[in-house]
């Protein structure tokens, strides 16, 4: 287990520095939280909306306190579940998050279950887009190959498409804990949040 300080980056909502959360092995989750929204999340019903979380040792999240930002329903912090948030959980009712911090071996986690799916190896940087897929509403990713390795034709290296419907993005896809991954997943599974002003977040 490791914890430490997420690039010098802070909480857009209170302005406390990020920390990361590494889990040791290949199915361990990284991911970032807030101290001060993780001990006490800023968005009502965070427990009943998406079944509470705490990591384990397994990479599971078992009920428990604790908002980390791939929880979050801000709308517009890049860190949140509504930003990184890339498609439905083909397993539960959770949501497929990008993890930022996962190069070069780029991978998605459920931020409800132990699910993981991996993507390709052969990208330098990949990143969610403010997009929408038209077929599945998934959200679209913007994906950067290595030069040497691309599988673009004539040696183009940026692709940006839908994960779920782009064959290519979708035969680079490896998934692990997981039955199926397929445009059905579309969607970005349950990321509706209230604040403490009654506004909904979405």
């Amino acid at each position: 287990m490791l914890l430490q300080l997420y690039k010098e980056l802070a909480c857009p909502l209170d302005n406390f520095e990020l920390l990361i959360f590494s889990l040791p092995g290949p199915k361990g989750k990284t991911f970032s939280f807030c101290p001060y929204c993780y001990n006490s999340p800023p968005f009502e019903g965070i427990d009943t909306l998406f079944g509470a979380s705490k990591a384990g040792g397994s990479g599971k999240l078992r009920k428990g306190a604790g908002m980390p930002c791939f929880l979050c329903p801000h709308p517009t912090c890049p860190h949140s579940v509504i930003v990184q948030g890339v498609c439905a959980c083909p397993e539960c009712n959770g949501t497929l998050v990008l993890d930022p911090v996962s190069a070069p071996k780029w991978r998605l986690y459920c931020n409800t279950c132990n699910c993981l799916v991996f993507l390709s190896e052969g990208a330098h940087r990949i990143s969610t887009t403010k997009e929408q897929c038209s077929e599945c509403d998934s959200t679209i990713i913007e994906v950067h190959f290595n030069k040497k390795t691309t599988p673009l034709k004539d040696g183009a290296t940026l692709h940006i498409r839908c994960i779920l419907c782009d064959e290519l993005l979708h035969s680079l896809v490896e998934m692990k804990h997981g039955k199926y991954f397929s445009r059905r997943m579309g969607g970005k599974g349950r990321m509706r949040g209230k604040g403490r002003s009654g506004k909904s977040t979405r």
